[in-house]
């Protein structure tokens, strides 16, 4: 379940509309809140005609409707989008068991095996504070960082970033089907209001592709809903929360409804600096996974190695925090190190603890390492004489770097030739 479904009542007046769900049917109903105080305790209107209480009788809280039966629950307390009640639900289902905040896309077109579209967000609150000097720092110091533009029309934002949703399918001949409903089961037309709360960028040769996680479990399929055909401007306000019921809209609310908003309620929608996000690890993922690995012999332990990351490209070394503990039991020996084709292999023990190891290859590291992975020779030696710590190096050596490349050479020679001469 979205976090946006917690049933919390403190702070429901008489009059807020909310909605509640049937245990046996699973369906959904509105209820108006009566009463909510100490003397006439929390009642609710149902918009089937039940009436209901809410009851904490042997530490057990229960609604009961008139008859003394229990069998409803609170699903939704925040804003009641302006959209007729079938529509209402509807949307409300396709978040249901969303784990990541939605994201709308509002369709352009669906020809040529892909769904194009514009993706849609609610524009920041001038109230609040923006992240956006953080993002700019980010930007700054990484060129595969990329701000979008975009447009801002009544508390919509459409991001200048095609959608592009492939909607391939081996299971059906080539036009026997619509694109679109080979894809979803759902005939997917320009116009269209699709919704989905995980996603993920790809380029495919120059084109970037976005693909949609499948986490909510009620989505049709593949992880996209349409929650409203030919969806308009108001439409779309309303999916966002800012175009509400106006019976829906506390008294001492601003002008502007959106203004209203709780916290929780602002923070529903997936919004710009997470679509840069994934472009930003789109473009990462072009990048080979490698890193550069210092790896200096213990001065306590004979025998061990510890590693020291020196740079690294590629969107596993990117978004993955302190890699570098992943790799310590490794022991590779003392010298400068190529780590390259990483790959996590992961499970849970008997217990039910999850645990993973970082499997990868080492070879010796050369200038053209450096080079490719844009490491400053400068910035090498640095990093190593700070490694180092205060520890002297055998009387000759002139350049640190070449000495310690020159160490993993002779270790990765007499490495082959120790396999080598193990094999039959």
């Amino acid at each position: 379940m979205h976090y946006s479904f917690r049933a919390n009542t403190e702070n429901l007046k008489p009059g807020k509309t909310v909605v509640f769900s049937s245990y046996n049917s699973r369906e959904l109903v509105f209820g108006k809140v009566i009463t909510n105080d100490n003397k006439n305790g929390f009642t609710v209107d149902l918009s089937d005609g039940r009436k209901l209480k809410f009851h904490t009788e042997n530490w057990s809280n229960t609604w009961k409707d008139q008859d003394g039966k229990s069998g409803y629950y609170i699903k939704w307390t925040n804003l009641i989008p302006n959209l007729p009640d079938n529509e209402v639900f509807g949307y409300l289902k396709a978040i249901d068991s969303a784990k990541e905040r939605p994201i709308f896309i509002h369709v352009d077109s669906v020809e040529d095996g892909k769904i194009t579209g514009r993706f849609i967000t609610r524009t920041p609150d001038p109230k609040e504070t923006e992240t956006d000097d953080e993002l700019l720092d980010v930007a700054d110091a990484d060129e595969d960082y990329v701000r979008l533009d975009c447009v801002d029309q009544d508390g919509v934002r459409t991001i200048d970033l095609p959608a592009v949703i492939n909607t391939y399918s081996k299971r059906f001949p080539e036009g026997t089907r619509p694109v679109s409903a080979i894809f979803c089961n759902q005939d997917i037309e320009p116009g269209d209001l699709i919704i989905a709360d995980d996603i993920n960028m790809y380029y495919v040769g120059d084109e970037l592709i976005t693909v949609i996680n499948s986490t909510n479990s009620v989505s049709i399929n593949h992880g996209i809903n349409v929650v409203k055909k030919n969806a308009s401007l108001d439409d779309i306000r309303a999916f966002l929360l800012l175009n509400v019921r106006l019976e829906d809209v506390p008294e001492n609310s601003e002008p502007d409804v959106g203004m209203s908003l709780t916290s929780r309620e602002k923070a529903m929608f997936m919004p710009i600096d997470e679509i840069e996000n994934k472009l930003w690890q789109a473009r990462l993922r072009l990048q080979p996974d490698e890193a550069i690995v210092l790896w200096l012999n213990d001065d306590v332990r004979e025998g061990d190695t510890n590693p020291f990351i020196l740079g690294f490209t590629g969107h596993l070394f990117n978004v993955v925090d302190d890699f570098s503990d992943y790799i310590e039991g490794h022991g590779v020996s003392e010298g400068l190190w190529l780590m390259k084709n990483p790959r996590f292999n992961g499970g849970y023990d008997y217990e039910g603890n999850y645990d993973c190891d970082l499997d990868c290859e080492y070879v010796a590291a050369t200038p053209d390492d450096f080079q490719r992975l844009g490491i400053a020779m400068e910035s090498v030696v640095e990093d190593i004489i700070d490694s180092l710590d205060g520890r002297e190096l055998d009387e000759g050596v002139t350049d640190v770097a070449a000495h310690f490349m020159e160490k993993a050479r002779i270790a990765h020679e007499e490495e082959l030739e120790r396999q080598n001469s193990m094999k039959p």
